[in-house]
């Protein structure tokens, strides 16, 4: 683009003409980093992904995560309540990609499960904000943008949230809750 950045006026569009040059092994992999990735990978697999954390004694399949609450979604929104002491957690049902199976669990069958390196966000919202939250969540049942809730209830109707309960109470639109949110979400 040129133009005044100032005045955003006069910008036009210019293309350049680039023309891809095969490397024909003019590349060659460092081996050497290659093997040092390799040793880590192993030791990481062995130490800290196929390390049994605990056990399920039902299997938590991902359908119809983006649909209803679960006890997948209940499973990792009631640990991060927990962890940080918050009223409530919020996570996004489209970031699980497996359910868990009953039986043995691993650090790997979690991180297959919710993957990525999400941190994890305290704040604080007053029930009007966080009505308006799970309302936009109501409007995205079946898709990405569902929330899998913990701390709180509430019900869907016509795409829109109703009788929200935060620890059994009716939310009160001016009051404040303490909710824990991954970094995107707060964002």
């Amino acid at each position: 683009f040129e133009g005044d950045p100032a005045s955003a006026q006069g910008y036009r569009m210019r293309y350049f003409d680039e023309q891809l040059i095969p490397m024909d092994g003019a590349w060659v992999e460092n081996t050497d980093y290659l093997n040092v990735i390799a040793s880590y990978q192993e030791r990481l697999s062995r130490e800290q992904f196929a390390l049994v954390i605990g056990s399920l004694g039902t299997d938590m399949p991902v359908t119809k995560i983006n649909s209803f609450e679960t006890n997948l979604g209940n499973l990792f929104a009631d640990a991060v309540r927990e962890a940080t002491a918050t009223d409530i957690a919020l996570l996004e049902a489209g970031a699980f990609r497996e359910g868990l199976k009953s039986g043995p669990i691993t650090r790997g069958d979690l991180y297959k499960a919710y993957p990525g390196d999400s941190r994890i966000v305290e704040g604080t919202l007053t029930g009007k904000e966080l009505a308006s939250l799970l309302s936009q969540s109501a409007a995205n049942v079946g898709q990405e943008g569902f929330l899998q809730v913990s701390g709180l209830s509430f019900g869907i109707y016509d795409r829109a949230a109703y009788s929200i309960r935060v620890r059994g109470l009716a939310i009160r639109p001016d009051a404040v809750y303490e909710v824990a949110v991954t970094e995107r979400m707060a964002q």
